[in-house]
C-alpha cells in the first residue's frame, strides 16, 4: 500500500515473504529494510510498516509505505570534538554527496569509507537532516582524527642474522594534505654482534 512514486513490480520482486513459502516474521523486518533500500536510491526517505494476520488458509502479509517528497543533496556541516588538524578542503574533496544532485544513499555510505580510507580518521559518522520545505537533505559529519605520527620499534632474530633491530617513523598528515610520510632503518648482527648490513628508506604518498 502507498507506492505510487516508483513500479511496484520490482519491489514485490525484493520481498522475501511470497506466496507459497514457510512464514517467518523476521522476513518482514528484513522486507521493510529492503523496501526502505530500494526508495533511497530514488531519492526518497519512506516509512514502511509490515503486519500480518492469520487466517483458516495462511498468514495474509501487508506492507504499508508512506513516500514523503523526493529529496536532493544539500549542504554537510563539518565538526569534531577537538581541534582539526587536518585541512577541510581534505575531508570534503573524499564526499560524493554533490549539492542539489539527487539524493542516493550508497553515496553517503561511501563517502563515509573513503573518510576511512585516508587513514586519517579513527571515527566517521553522518547524520541526515532531512528539509521537507526545501526537499533538501543536509548533512551533520563529526569525525574524530587519529593520532597524525607514530614511532614503532622491533627487535628479531633469524639463522643468517642472529640480531636484527628495525624501527620507523610515520606522519599521517604532512603539510595537513593528508600526504603521508614514512622513514624506516634496519640493522642486523651475526651470532657475534659483528655487523651484517644496514639499510633505510623513506617514503611518501599522497591520496
Amino acid at each position: 500500500k502507498g507506492v505510487t512514486s516508483v513500479p511496484l513490480d520490482p519491489i514485490q520482486g525484493r520481498v522475501l515473504a511470497r506466496a507459497g513459502r514457510p512464514f517467518n516474521p523476521a522476513f518482514l523486518i528484513v522486507d521493510t529494510l529492503r523496501v526502505a533500500r530500494y526508495y533511497q536510491e530514488r531519492g526518497f526517505l519512506p516509512r514502511v510498516g509490515a503486519s500480518f494476520t492469520r487466517d483458516s488458509l495462511g498468514v495474509r502479509v501487508s506492507y504499508a509505505v508512506m513516500e514523503g517528497p523526493s529529496y536532493r543533496f544539500g549542504k554537510v556541516y563539518l565538526s569534531s570534538p577537538g581541534d582539526l588538524h587536518v585541512s577541510t578542503h581534505l575531508i570534503r574533496r573524499e564526499l560524493m554527496m554533490r549539492e542539489t544532485e539527487p539524493f542516493r544513499m550508497t553515496r553517503v555510505e561511501r563517502s563515509i569509507e573513503h573518510l576511512y580510507d585516508t587513514g586519517l580518521f579513527s571515527q566517521a559518522q553522518i547524520t541526515l537532516l532531512p528539509d521537507t520545505g526545501t526537499r533538501q537533505v543536509e548533512f551533520d559529519l563529526r569525525v574524530r582524527e587519529r593520532k597524525t605520527h607514530w614511532l614503532d620499534a622491533g627487535v628479531g632474530s633469524s639463522s643468517a642474522e642472529r640480531f636484527r633491530f628495525t624501527g620507523e617513523w610515520g606522519h599521517r598528515n604532512l603539510d595537513r594534505r593528508g600526504m603521508q610520510g614514512v622513514v624506516g632503518s634496519r640493522l642486523a648482527l651475526d651470532e657475534r654482534a659483528r655487523f651484517l648490513l644496514a639499510g633505510g628508506q623513506a617514503s611518501l604518498m599522497e591520496p
